[in-house]
Formats: C-alpha cells, structure tokens, sequence
C-alpha cells in the first residue's frame, strides 16, 4: 500500500453535492484539502434533470456536478478517485484515511458518501456489473443507443430511466414486482403511453445472462412461468442504501445506519464531521446537501482554528459586520 506522506487539513469522503461543496468551502478558507471518491457527481449525476437548483436552468445532474468539481478544483482542492475502504484515528489526534492502494493522513474527515444504489441480489448481476449491468441510464444510457434494455423497480427513478431511455433505447422492459408503479402520476402516464416501453408488473427477475456482456434476463411473472427476455442491458433502479458499515467503531449511526451529526454537522468523534444523504439530514436534497457540505466545511476550519489556538470566528463570504 502507498503512502501519502502529506498531512491534510481535512479528508472528503464522498463526491456527491455535499462533498463537492465541502471541498470547495474548505479550500476557500486556505485549507490542504483532498475529497476521495469512487466516482464523481454521486446520485445526483445518475439524475437525468435537474431543475429545482437554484440559479441554474433545467441541467443533466452530471454536468452540474461537473461545475462543482471544477470550481473546486479552481481553489486548489484535490480529487482523487478511489474507493475508500477504513478510517482510523490515530494516537496524535490525526486520521487515517484508507483505499486499496494507498493510505491518506489528515487533521479532520467529512464523511459525504450519501448513498449506494441498492443491488438486484440475483445471479449474473456481479459478474456482469459494468458489462451491461448498470445503475446509472445518465452515466450509461448512450451505450445502448439503439439496443433493447430492462429497467429493474417501479419507483420514481424506475420511471425516469425508463423515460429516458425509451429515447435512445429501441426497446424498453420496465420490470416491477409490485402490482403498481409508484412516483409521480404525470410521469407514471408518460412512461404507460410511451410505445416502446412495455411494462411488467408483479414480475421478479430471477437471473442475469450472458458470459462476457449481458444476453438476456431470466424473469417469473404472477402465475410463476419462467421465461427469457433477451436484450443487451439492464438498469437496475431498486432504490438506495446507507453504507457506513466501514466507519461504525468510530461514529455512531442510527437504525437506518445513518450516521447521527448535530446542527453543526459534527459526529459522535471530534474530528470527524458528516454531510449530505449519509447522515440523519432529513430532506434529501440536491440543494440541501450541498448547503450541509459548506457548513461541514466550515465547522472543519473552526475546529482546526481552535486547537491551532486561534481565533473560531468564521468570517461570512461577503464581509464582517460588527
């Protein structure tokens, strides 16, 4: 394992808006700052439209939080793109932050890795992930222009995918188990009157096929026959999961896994601060979450002023008024 020998003033974990905008407020207040990610953007990249972020037109998510990045990075923050594996506190008060291959120092952590697309659970989805297994029609969709997909769920992002897809894609399977499609009701007649996608409900599907690149789906229907769609990929769209197993012996979570931060975004640890869908925040929120990652942010900066034994007062961006 490599070792960075820099020390950081503060570690991100996560590149999602609360991370992005956590890395952006730190590295503004002159902070070393380094935001390790698996990917960039987070679920909101995988969101096809966004159009309730203040200031900003109707945009594809990715590009939004590719703004974000950039604007990070402008200010000196940053990025590297691996997948964090531990988090240690060590005997100096530092942490340690730890990937696959290398292992990162610093004086605070802000936890920013919202959420984890929940997993189909069904033979072939591992080894055909990345391959025609997909969660994400944003980053993907192109791939399978002019092929023929299944959309696995029946949730709101279900009939976005499907939607949007349904533009690139010949043919579109949207696969529910339920007895009825949930989410928005203006979509929910879009997607049942769109001619090339056709809808199976009370469906499960059973198996993923194909060695090298998906072949088809194994699916049962309501009266339990088996049969095989045969198509070139499958969105899997069944919702998300908090994964914080990793950091458990050191912050506390709730029942939900979340991990529990006071108003100021701090955690059960000094140190280690928390942002963005990962934590007990309760809207989930593009706009929110990256509200949280500058408050997070600038928490981190007072709590290294004060053991710096300096000054905790955090100046506001236009100015200070006695």
């Amino acid at each position: 394992m490599q070792s960075d020998t820099t020390l950081y003033d503060v570690i991100i974990v996560g590149g999602g808006p609360a991370g992005l905008s956590a890395a952006l407020y730190a590295a503004r207040r002159g902070l070393k700052v380094l935001l390790v990610t698996k990917d960039l953007g987070g679920q909101a990249a995988r969101t096809p439209e966004i159009e309730n972020y203040p200031g900003l037109p109707l945009m594809n998510g990715f590009d939004i939080m590719d703004a974000f990045a950039k604007q990070a990075q402008k200010f000196g923050a940053r990025l590297e793109f691996q997948e964090v594996t531990g988090l240690t506190k060590c005997e100096d008060e530092t942490f340690s932050v730890h990937t696959p291959t290398a292992m990162f120092i610093t004086h605070t952590v802000i936890l920013a890795f919202g959420l984890t697309p929940r997993d189909l659970g069904v033979p072939g989805e591992t080894q055909l992930r990345g391959r025609g297994v997909s969660y994400c029609p944003t980053c993907d969709g192109s791939f399978f222009k002019g092929k023929i997909v299944a959309v696995a769920g029946g949730s709101i992002g279900a009939l976005d995918a499907s939607e949007s897809l349904s533009r690139l894609c010949k043919k579109v399977y949207l696969i529910h188990q339920g007895t009825a499609l949930s989410g928005n009701p203006i979509l929910k007649s879009k997607v049942e009157q769109t001619h090339n996608i056709t809808i199976h409900l009370e469906t499960r599907v059973l198996e993923i096929l194909g060695k090298e690149q998906v072949a088809g789906i194994k699916v049962q229907d309501a009266a339990s026959v088996i049969r095989t769609i045969n198509l070139d990929g499958i969105f899997v769209e069944m919702g998300y999961i908090v994964k914080s197993a990793w950091v458990k012996d050191l912050v506390t979570l709730d029942k939900r896994q979340q991990v529990i931060v006071n108003q100021h975004c701090e955690t059960s640890t000094p140190g280690i601060f928390a942002a963005g869908d990962a934590t007990t925040l309760e809207y989930k929120q593009v706009v929110i979450s990256a509200g949280e990652g500058a408050k997070a942010a600038l928490a981190a900066y007072k709590y290294i002023q004060l053991r710096q034994g300096k000054r905790s007062v955090v100046i506001p961006d236009w100015g200070f008024t006695k």
